[in-house]
């Protein structure tokens, strides 16, 4: 049924004009009005959830954004460990800068023409040469050095202050020069001299102090060309051995154990003088001051006054003191006496605790033949032999 489109009252069909207002009725057909269908779907819930969950934005929706806030401490804390991070990279630069400075000034550069492997050239003990053939030296960046000697091999750490050259190992200091590829370093009285390839080095050495190398006359009277003072036939270098002949306490396995020494006699203007040994290894075996005095021959006698002596076969050995007197020494009064220019000195140690030891050290002028000894009968001295050690495959390589 029809509407009064102006007071909404209801019309009979076909009027034309409203019976409350009369308002004139449009009669043009009018399409029926289709209210639009509207579906509603609920908004999907997590199982378990209540109702009082918000929906789900659509997706043609503006996004929720919060406003900005100060960082949390989280976020503070990232920040700063950032920071000592870059800091410490930094300081890593830093450091590795200066190790390449300082290993530049202290050790050798990369390009530093002192690096490189040094080949032994010599090694001169109280005035004789060695010989240093298997030995080297080789330097190497940031101060580093490796030292092979007498078959052993050492690392240590090297500086160089103009020409002057120091080696330091376990905290032992060893001096020399570096110039022009040759290298030369005291190793605790072992004079070595090293050279790279194609470097000339000096090695010409002082030859001992021999007065005779051939037999003297049986009254033992001053070899040809020897000084006139008669203590001057003591001032050389030697060469000979030493023996413990009896022994007692910790001691008694030296008995008859013998070495290959090496000895140095200096003179005094004073008739005074100094005795050291080594063996051939440059373990220390005497340390001594002396006194020369006339005796039964013109060459005199030579006494001892204080210093030390070593034991002779210890890994560590021992260190004995020598008091004044304690031996003389008479060229014509031993039981090698009849051997041109042999000595003999001998004493007894005696160690509280340890024990005790007889010795003997035999010494002739380095560069002298002991071929007369090998032929000699010595039934009546202490050994069959008493040729040293090391006379065949040591000492007469040596020798010119």
């Amino acid at each position: 049924m029809p509407f009064c489109s102006n007071c909404g009252t209801q019309l009979p069909e076909g009027a034309k004009f409203c019976t409350e207002c009369g308002q004139k009725l449009d009669t043009a057909p009018q399409p029926p009005r289709e209210e639009p269908v509207q579906s509603y779907t609920p908004p999907l819930q997590p199982e378990g959830s209540d109702s009082c969950t918000p929906p789900v934005q659509p997706e043609n929706s503006r996004a929720y954004v919060p406003p900005l806030t100060a960082p949390t401490a989280v976020q503070k804390k990232s920040d700063t460990v950032r920071i000592i991070a870059l800091f410490a990279v930094i300081g890593l630069l830093l450091a590795a800068a200066l190790l390449v400075l300082f290993t530049g000034i202290l050790g050798g550069k990369a390009d530093d023409p002192n690096l490189g492997r040094y080949e032994g050239i010599s090694c001169v003990v109280l005035g004789v040469d060695v010989g240093a053939e298997e030995d080297w030296i080789e330097l190497k960046t940031g101060s580093k050095a490796t030292v092979f000697l007498m078959g052993e091999e050492y690392s240590g750490k090297w500086t160089l202050e103009g020409e002057s050259f120091t080696l330091t190992q376990h905290g032992d200091e060893f001096t020399g020069t570096l110039k022009d590829g040759v290298l030369t370093v005291d190793f605790s009285g072992m004079a070595y001299t090293f050279a790279k390839d194609g470097a000339q080095a000096n090695t010409a050495q002082p030859s001992p102090v021999i007065e005779s190398t051939g037999p003297a006359p049986e009254s033992a009277a001053p070899a040809p060309g020897a000084a006139q003072s008669p203590y001057e036939w003591w001032a050389c270098t030697w060469y000979g051995w030493a023996v413990v002949t009896d022994a007692g306490g910790e001691y008694t396995d030296y008995i008859d154990n013998a070495i290959d020494l090496v000895a140095e006699i200096s003179l005094n203007a004073d008739n005074t003088g100094h005795l050291t040994i080594i063996d051939i290894y440059d373990y220390p075996i005497c340390d001594v001051d002396l006194i020369f005095t006339p005796g039964q021959t013109e060459y005199g006698t030579m006494t001892c006054g204080e210093g030390s002596l070593w034991d002779f076969f210890a890994a560590e050995p021992d260190e004995f003191p020598i008091s004044a007197g304690d031996w003389t020494i008479d060229p014509s009064q031993s039981m090698v006496s009849e051997f041109d220019h042999m000595i003999c000195i001998s004493d007894t140690i005696y160690a509280a605790e340890k024990g005790w030891f007889d010795y003997y050290i035999f010494l002739r002028p380095w560069g002298m033949n002991w071929e007369d000894v090998r032929t000699a009968d010595t039934s009546q001295m202490l050994y069959d032999d008493m040729m040293p050690l090391n006379y065949d495959d040591w000492y007469l390589p040596q020798l010119p």
